[in-house]
């Protein structure tokens, strides 16, 4: 099948100009690819005043990235799933962390915002899983409410919910992260 298109340029009078059906095909799709194109431009353009950390922050204080962490005791926090290296996270990074602590009442929920402190390297190695060494030790932030709940609380009674990153600092230098699928305690990435 054969296409007949005519165009009327400005000043040179008319043009015409014979295509085949593939010809046309590949320009509609280079419109649309151009047109993809200039949707990019234009949401780069939008995203140029934005506060990139404010938006990495906004998403992930809202996706957990981890749904279990252990509580320790000395001192009191939580061992989370992964390395420092798994999530390029330096220490001080803050977290939000959702537990279900034992009470009179039965379990009630208490969220406490800790803080990355360190790779989980208990002095004494013979009480801690072999699992939980290397992993990302954070501490609660002091003054919160319910911390002396928590610091009471017998450690297999509690249970984490969730684990959020509030703040987010990128460990430097970084190799490629680890998807949290891969990560779990039972060892090493999968």
């Amino acid at each position: 099948m054969l296409l007949h298109v005519a165009a009327a340029g400005v000043g040179h009078g008319r043009h015409q100009r014979h295509a085949t059906r593939n010809e046309a095909d590949v320009a509609r799709r280079t419109r649309a690819d151009d047109a993809v194109d200039a949707f990019a431009q234009e949401v780069a353009l939008r995203l140029v005043d934005v506060d990139k950390q404010a938006l990495v922050r906004q998403v992930l204080s809202k996706v957990p990235i981890a749904s279990e962490a252990a509580l320790w005791k000395d001192p009191v926090g939580w061992v989370i799933p992964f390395r420092k290296t798994d999530l390029c996270m330096d220490f001080k990074s803050m977290l939000r962390i959702e537990n279900m602590l034992p009470s009179g009442a039965g379990p009630v929920l208490k969220e406490f915002l800790a803080r990355a402190s360190g790779d989980f390297a208990p002095r004494e190695a013979a009480h801690a899983p072999s699992a939980l060494r290397g992993r990302l030790f954070t501490e609660p932030v002091p003054a919160q409410d319910g911390l002396a709940d928590l610091g009471r609380a017998r450690p297999e009674l509690v249970a984490v919910r969730a684990v959020y990153v509030t703040e987010y600092l990128p460990l430097q230098p970084c190799s490629k992260p680890v998807p949290p699928e891969r990560v779990d305690f039972r060892g090493a990435p999968r």
